[in-house]
């Protein structure tokens, strides 16, 4: 096992690391210590595989960004007059990922054509929304709903992030392309990512989220009251993938997680009913189960075991939204 707790490390080593976080051999051996013994080797190597696939470190994330200005399939042949065109939204609503990858970005365009952000925009250029992940969907759908009424008459919308999930994205689409209908708007949509992750009901089989085949005996009361069947991944059909390429991890996994998620909720009233076992879902499922995560952050989206706290030790403790306003605040007073 302390092979496979040294790898977790070497991928998310840098986890927080700006805000004075260790995350050390001895911190990923506390956390697993929590499960029971016979399940601790399925959960190391189940997370070590799905955070090479989806664990964006500070460089990782650094080399999107310095390659995003000349992809040509966003860009087209002619990178610099895209650039110098574009619109680039500072609307984020909640946290200040926005903000930072915004930063990164502008340094970019600066180093490779030699403008910042204050030369770039005109009202007829493509409007850029720029974000980590892409879950839910719920904050680009907020977001952009609220700017869109100062929206020009026509606009294409480039919503560029990280990592993408699928049925979040289908979400977001709708609702936006919904309500720029509603207020007289011709708009252009387009979503663009690094990491794709499946996660849409009709392919739960061949999901890249934690999603249980079953529901373990002990978390069977956190499901009474629901008032729609559960949409649990089917039994006996697996194609293999590179997050989960054990199906009997995977399987030991899923319910590890689920059962202890339970037990958090049981024991912190201060979740919400929507911050579920298996992660943040205003649906009436074990939970999201997200697997992505970035040096900067952990997704609420994310099983509770990766993120929730006291009593429970968490492997990705997380930088809330408050946090983050405050800081925000402090900054703003400065500017």
């Amino acid at each position: 096992m302390r092979e496979t707790i040294d790898e977790i490390v070497d991928i998310a080593g840098d986890y927080r690391e700006d805000d004075g976080f260790d995350f050390s051999a001895e911190h990923v051996q506390r956390w697993v210590e929590q499960f029971d013994e016979g399940s601790r080797a399925s959960i190391l190597n189940t997370v070590c595989s799905s955070l090479k696939e989806t664990y964006f470190s500070k460089q990782s994330a650094k080399d999107f960004l310095a390659n995003l200005p000349v992809q040509e399939k966003l860009v087209g042949g002619e990178p610099k007059e895209f650039w110098e065109t574009a619109n680039f939204l500072d609307i984020q609503g909640r946290g200040r990922s926005q903000r930072e990858m915004l930063a990164i970005l502008g340094e970019e365009l600066k180093k490779q054509f030699g403008f910042s952000f204050a030369e770039c925009g005109c009202e007829d250029g493509p409007y850029i929304y720029l974000d980590d992940g892409l879950f839910s969907g719920g904050h680009v759908i907020a977001d952009l709903k609220k700017w869109l009424p100062d929206a020009p008459t026509k606009a294409e919308i480039h919503v560029i992030t990280v990592a993408l999930y699928s049925s979040g994205c289908y979400r977001a689409a709708q609702e936006i392309e919904r309500e720029a209908k509603s207020l007289g708007k011709e708009i252009v949509l387009k979503f663009w990512r690094a990491v794709e992750l499946e996660n849409r009901l009709f392919k739960a089989a061949s999901s890249n989220v934690y999603w249980p085949s079953s529901i373990p005996e002990k978390a069977l009361g956190y499901f009474d009251g629901f008032t729609h069947d559960l949409k649990l991944r089917p039994i006996g059909s697996y194609p293999r993938n590179k997050i989960f390429p054990d199906k009997d991890a995977r399987d030991v996994t899923e319910q590890a997680f689920l059962e202890h998620g339970v037990w958090i909720r049981e024991q912190c009233p201060g979740l919400n009913k929507f911050q579920r076992p298996l992660g943040n879902s205003v649906l009436e499922t074990p939970g999201f189960g997200a697997t992505f995560v970035t040096f900067r952050n952990c997704p609420n989206n994310a099983p509770l075991v990766y993120w929730a706290g006291d009593p429970w030790y968490p492997l990705f403790p997380r930088k809330t939204n408050t946090d983050t306003a405050l800081l925000n605040a402090f900054e703003e007073l400065w500017e």
